[in-house]
Parts: structure tokens; C-alpha cells; sequence
């Protein structure tokens, strides 16, 4: 995961790590309350972006999600359950998808379920090597 101010964030990862992560969104809104912490990579150059987000913090909240940096390597969702969950459909690759596959999670007029001072956040396919 990379940063950038003013650009956003970009999650990337195989469809396996995405999935991954989607299940880690998705267990927490069943939950229903709460939190998780989820670790992703670390010690990688995140050219073009600016820095390496290394820790994504999940909390269920009560409205809508609120995507923030935190901290020097920090990234934190929180969103009611519901919320949560549209985040996760960001997350849903589809089965044998095409090249250059992706995903954006970002606050456009008129959106009701994603704050607007929430960092956009790119969600990208990485193939496998």
C-alpha cells in the first residue's frame, strides 16, 4: 500500500492478498462492532507515491466511512457495517480478470455512504511474478 497527499492511497495486491483483505472487512461488519488491525507489506520502494502505508486499522462506526492517514504509515476505515461492507465490494476481484483491472473508493457529490475529507483509494490488480 502507497501514499500520497492529494493523490490518495493505492492498494495493491493479488487477488489472493485482496481477498484476503476483503475477509478481514467483511468479518469485522458481520461483527458488527469493534475493531481490526490488518498488516500489509513493508521495506518496498513506493515510487511514484510518496510513502508506504503499512497497517490498515478497521473500526465499525455509525455512519459513513471515514477514510484517513494516520501517523507516518497508518491507514484508517471507519464506516458503519453497512459501509464497511461497500467498501469490501471494492475489494471483490472478479474471477479471471482483465488486465489492468481496478477499483476506486472515493467521495463523489452526492455519495451518502463515504465522507467527503476521506482520502480516495485506488484498489489495483498485482499479477503474481
Amino acid at each position: 500500500m502507497r501514499y500520497t497527499r492529494g493523490l490518495g492511497v493505492r492498494i495493491d495486491g493479488t487477488p489472493e492478498e485482496l481477498e484476503s483483505l476483503r475477509q478481514d472487512v467483511l468479518g469485522l461488519a458481520d461483527e458488527g462492532k469493534g475493531s481490526r488491525a490488518v498488516t500489509g507489506e513493508a521495506g518496498f520502494d513506493p515510487a511514484p507515491y510518496d510513502s508506504v502505508i503499512t497497517t490498515v486499522a478497521l473500526t465499525v462506526g455509525s455512519a459513513a466511512a471515514l477514510v484517513e492517514v494516520t501517523g507516518a504509515a497508518g491507514l484508517r476505515v471507519t464506516a458503519s457495517a453497512d459501509n464497511l461492507r461497500r467498501f469490501a465490494s471494492c475489494l471483490d476481484v472478479p474471477e479471471d480478470p482483465p488486465q489492468g483491472w481496478h477499483a476506486h473508493y472515493k467521495y463523489f457529490a452526492g455519495t451518502e455512504y463515504i465522507m467527503p475529507s476521506s482520502v480516495p483509494v485506488l484498489i489495483a490488480l498485482r499479477r503474481p511474478v
